[in-house]
């Protein structure tokens, strides 16, 4: 097992910790920045909204372009993205372009998660799957402790656009380790299977997609409705951005205690004794901010929402690996992926609205209803995914 963390080190672990740090960091700086030039709740939410839309338009794409080209170029490119988007980000304050930088965010997280999950299970064993996918899961968690902190406290003190280029610099640096240390081994072993064949995944694998894929998408939300209502909160009852980088800190803190545990459970009892959990808190823990809200309901939910997020670490990078065919594995995580991250572009859309219209609080509680829904489905119709050594 030692082995098999190790020839993970540079090509995937530490540009998966440098990259979690800047995207979790972008996610918190980029709402507070909009809200200080002023604008609404709404609009906010919308630009949060295109970062899931540039994953979703790149799911696909990104695992014809893996199984075409192999995993290390689409994970070069993924960095690449991420480093013209964050980079932009640091060049103006004009809304089509901060539109663009935020679909770029989207689209290169997709690129370097299906890059580096085809990578991790072309190099791994089935029941090693669990841990190395979880401690991927695990180290993007320390990142998210530490990625807040001192990116809030940097704009803060050096204002958000040159927090923005210090973060495209770290970026950089993920290039260099790909290229110099990815080897280029999935060529070899998977055959490139056409376009044709992507319909073929879809009606193959349409109960996996119909069950777990539904409620992954539902942990999704809680995911992205949790990023979104740190900074909408706490700006809306007035704490700064380093408090707000804080308490995502906190909540960081709690997730990254959970990775190692959650990792054993998985590969030992199974993935949904860590999945229906998981989202049960976080589920339960949308209801705190409408019934608190105020800087104990925040803390609260930072601590709750850390742990339920924690329990889940990994689980739908694993299932999504488990039942992935080999000759179509890039083709079928691009359906997986698309399934998933839709969660991603539906939890703004839904806080957005539902703020507008009704209030922030509602929009909680609907996240909330979402994610009991998608647990539900797991407990009633999801077929447990691991298989055990013999």
């Amino acid at each position: 097992m030692l082995q098999a963390y190790k020839r993970l080190i540079l090509p995937v672990y530490i540009p998966s910790l440098i990259s979690a740090s800047v995207h979790t960091a972008s996610v918190i700086l980029l709402p507070l920045y909009l809200l200080e030039l002023k604008y609404s709740v709404g609009t906010v939410s919308f630009v949060i909204a295109v970062r899931g839309l540039g994953i979703l338009l790149m799911d696909i794409p990104a695992g014809l372009m893996a199984n075409r080209f192999g995993d290390k170029p689409i994970m070069v490119l993924g960095s690449t993205t991420l480093f013209l988007a964050i980079l932009l980000l640091g060049c103006t304050d004009s809304m089509p372009l901060i539109l663009v930088a935020s679909a770029l965010t989207g689209s290169s997280n997709a690129m370097n998660m299906v890059g580096r999950l085809s990578y991790m299970t072309d190099s791994c064993a089935g029941h090693e799957r669990g841990r190395v996918i979880a401690m991927m899961a695990g180290l993007q968690r320390v990142a998210s402790l530490v990625g807040p902190i001192v990116f809030s406290y940097s704009a803060q003190h050096l204002e958000y656009k040159p927090t923005f280029l210090i973060m495209a610099v770290m970026v950089a640096s993920n290039m260099f380790l790909v290229v110099i240390f990815a080897l280029r081994i999935e060529a070899a072993q998977r055959k490139q299977a056409p376009i044709s064949g992507l319909y073929r995944v879809l009606v193959e694998f349409r109960q996996i997609l119909l069950t777990a894929g539904i409620a992954g998408l539902a942990l999704m939300l809680l995911r992205t409705g949790r990023q979104l209502l740190f900074p909408l909160f706490g700006h809306g009852i007035g704490l700064d951005v380093v408090y707000v980088g804080l308490l995502v800190s906190l909540s960081s803190a709690i997730d990254t205690l959970m990775f190692y545990p959650a990792g054993q459970v998985m590969d030992r009892k199974g993935r949904k004794w860590t999945s229906v959990p998981g989202m049960l808190i976080l589920s339960l823990s949308m209801a705190i901010l409408p019934l608190m809200p105020n800087l104990t309901g925040m803390l609260v939910f930072a601590i709750l929402t850390g742990l339920g997020n924690g329990i889940t670490t990994g689980v739908l990078l694993t299932i999504g690996s488990d039942v992935a065919p080999e000759a179509e594995r890039n083709q079928f995580m691009g359906f997986w992926r698309l399934e998933l991250d839709t969660g991603v572009v539906l939890a703004p859309v839904i806080v957005g609205t539902i703020a507008e219209s009704v209030s922030l609080s509602a929009a909680a509680l609907t996240i909330m209803g979402f994610g009991l829904a998608g647990a539900v489905v797991l407990v009633l119709y999801m077929k447990e995914t691991l298989i055990k050594k013999v």
